[in-house]
């Protein structure tokens, strides 16, 4: 199902190297799990210890999930109807890893009060990894692109001589 998933042109942009989509699938997943994280453990520290430190947990864990999902269903809407360049998913791919880390490290630092509300915090920095290997593809599509135009360059050049 997945395998037919993106367009011609993101097939040839991607020099068959890799299928977009199935990158960006565990990323769709980890992003959704960390966006009901982000919910569920905001709701519980504000009504269940009475403190209104759950409204502050969610607007420091949710709003990254949420500009991540967003950008990745961009990703995958490109990935099918238009050109999903490699360049893209390198852009996309660092930007996100970065927001992930600085968010995640940013929510454990304000979380950790030596019991375990940190370790949900901690999702997010769990969340990079899919989006850094994403990035580790577009990187290897990208260098096979460039492997590919020389050699073409090389062809043309010994037909020419020819």
């Amino acid at each position: 199902m997945l395998a037919s998933y993106p367009s011609r042109s993101t097939t040839q942009l991607w020099h068959s190297t890799a299928n977009p989509m199935l990158y960006l699938l565990p990323c769709f997943v980890m992003t959704i799990i960390a966006i009901v994280a982000a919910f569920t453990f905001g709701f519980l520290e504000g009504a269940g210890y009475g403190s209104p430190s759950g409204g502050v947990l969610l607007g420091l864990m949710l709003p990254w999930p949420i500009v991540a999902l967003i950008w990745t269903t961009v990703d995958a809407v490109m990935c099918r109807h238009k050109a999903l360049h490699p360049k893209q998913a390198i852009v996309s791919g660092s930007v996100i890893v970065f927001g992930y880390v600085v968010f995640g490290a940013i929510c454990i630092g304000a979380w950790y009060r030596g019991n375990v509300d940190w370790v949900i915090a901690a999702w997010e920095l769990l969340c990079a990894i899919p989006y850094a290997v994403y990035l580790w593809a577009g990187v290897r599509a990208l260098k096979a692109g460039k492997k590919a135009s020389k050699a073409e360059a090389r062809v043309r050049g010994l037909q020419s001589e020819t």
